[in-house]
């Protein structure tokens, strides 16, 4: 067996601990980068946040106009100022729908499409 020279265990114990000095801050540098993309991707979020908040008082600002605007009160005085002469509708015109409606378009405007495909079946039988 040969006896290993010192300089060469000295240089080997070098190399690994710069290697590994290498490693450690490739680690390091990889935290920083991550912890900087949780930021910008916070940063991010509050903006949204932000507009989404600014949007939903808008919504609530245009609901509560459209309220005010088709007020009974707000129509009767539209009514006279105009001088339309338009009346109150009696009981017996207003149809009242008591159930879903987007259920009810839906039904209604996809019902062309399966009557015409039950009608296609009926012929190929």
């Amino acid at each position: 067996m040969t006896r290993q020279e010192p300089t060469s265990l000295l240089n080997r114990l070098l190399v690994i601990t710069i290697l590994f000095l290498v490693f450690a801050g490739s680690i390091g540098f990889a935290t920083v980068w991550l912890r900087h993309q949780i930021s910008v991707a916070a940063n991010n979020n509050k903006m949204i946040e932000l507009r989404l908040t600014d949007l939903q008082r808008r919504v609530s600002e245009v609901n509560a106009q459209v309220a005010v605007a088709v007020s009974m009160e707000n129509l009767l005085s539209k009514n006279d100022d105009l001088n339309l002469g338009l009346m109150r509708p009696l009981e017996d015109q207003v149809v009242r729908i008591h159930e879903d409606v987007e259920m009810r378009l839906a039904k209604k405007s996809n019902q062309r499409l399966f009557s015409s495909t039950s009608q296609h079946l009926e012929l190929t039988q």
